[in-house]
């Protein structure tokens, strides 16, 4: 015993369940924003039609889910970054959708971020 202190850390494999966990909560709220965001872009739009609102939102927060259950592999997280584009898409259309691809892109960053920072033991981050 040398008398210093040793900080214990996570786990490899406990580092990436934190980002897979960041990005997991991320890309689920996403989900059920984008839908009710398009069940108000169904009623409220004039460009667009019910269908076509209803059709891509719930498109979209599938997309969201099934992303968030694709973190698992290695395609989880450029299937995560994609989801981010296409919600900033549909802001051609919707053009309130700027601001939720802009938070929840902010919100997907940070959770790389940071879940990044814990992985590699920045004080602070959990390492």
């Amino acid at each position: 015993m040398s008398g210093e202190y040793e900080p214990r850390g996570l786990t490899e494999a406990s580092r990436i369940k934190m980002t897979r966990r960041l990005c997991s909560v991320v890309l689920i709220f996403e989900g059920l924003v984008v839908f009710f965001g398009a069940l108000v872009a169904s009623r409220m739009s004039d460009d667009v039609s019910s269908g076509a609102a209803l059709a891509v939102g719930g498109g979209l927060a599938l997309g969201c889910v099934l992303a968030t259950g694709l973190l698992r592999s290695p395609a989880g997280i450029p299937v995560g970054w994609a989801v981010q584009v296409l919600v900033l898409l549909t802001a051609v259309i919707v053009p309130a959708m700027v601001i939720l691809g802009l938070i929840f892109g902010g919100l997907w960053i940070a959770a790389l971020r940071i879940g990044r920072m814990v992985a590699e033991g920045y004080p602070g981050g959990g390492g």
